[in-house]
């Protein structure tokens, strides 16, 4: 009988030495786990709100940007006169394409607002931009990278911004242009005639220079019909 309580006892006992034993054990392997765990989950949670500052950065620039009328000025092809874009230089015709030419000025744009950005390579000249009723849309070409310590993030950095703006209004003015300039050619009187009164013309020579107040922005561009000179 004494026996049997002696080796009761001792399965008791060493069931529970080696249940503190596999307690201490997984204790242990549990804090170190949590350890590591805790120090990455840390550099996933600053990876990702060092990636929300960026594309809050990049949005706010956007809105900035879509208050400059600098694609009014953008060469076409033709050059200048006196500082006024030509869409017109002796035979050659350089009618904008202003779908084209707001794209890239929107991305020049951008460039000094992100090169100030240091905490971030923000990639240049990385939007496609589409102007939509209400809004104006960029689309990333490329992504985001963020590498902090262990952890690699990339993000498309897209941006939505509310805008009023339009670019009917001048698509409509460049169209409005070539229907007369169809019928009126380099005569200048024709032209004074056909222009909306909204519209001012004036002449030097052979040069003639337009203006069309545009939300609150006045719209120049001219015709040199004297011959191309290289």
């Amino acid at each position: 009988m004494s026996k049997g309580i002696y080796f009761v006892g001792m399965a008791i006992i060493t069931g529970l030495l080696v249940g503190f034993a596999l307690f201490a054990f997984f204790h242990s392997e549990k804090d170190n786990n949590y350890a590591a765990f805790g120090s990455q989950q840390k550099e996933v949670i600053a990876s990702y709100a060092l990636g929300e500052k960026t594309l809050f950065y990049i949005d706010t620039s956007a809105r900035y940007v879509s208050n400059e009328y600098s694609f009014l000025k953008k060469d076409t092809g033709c050059g200048f006169y006196k500082e006024i874009v030509l869409w017109k230089y002796g035979s050659k015709e350089c009618f904008p394409n202003y779908v084209t030419i707001y794209n890239l000025s929107f991305n020049e744009a951008l460039e000094p607002y992100f090169v100030k950005f240091s905490e971030v390579k923000i990639p240049a000249y990385n939007y496609n931009v589409q102007v939509l009723p209400g809004e104006i849309k960029g689309y990333a070409i490329t992504s985001l990278v963020i590498d902090k310590e262990k952890i690699h993030y990339e993000v498309m950095p897209h941006f939505i911004i509310k805008s009023e703006f339009s670019l009917a209004p001048y698509e409509d003015v460049q169209t409005k242009t070539k229907e007369i300039f169809d019928l009126c050619s380099d005569d200048f009187n024709c032209w004074k005639s056909k222009i909306p009164s909204t519209w001012s013309i004036e002449q030097e020579g052979k040069v003639f220079m337009f203006s069309v107040l545009l939300n609150q922005e006045t719209m120049q561009f001219a015709f040199n019909f004297n011959p191309l000179v290289s």
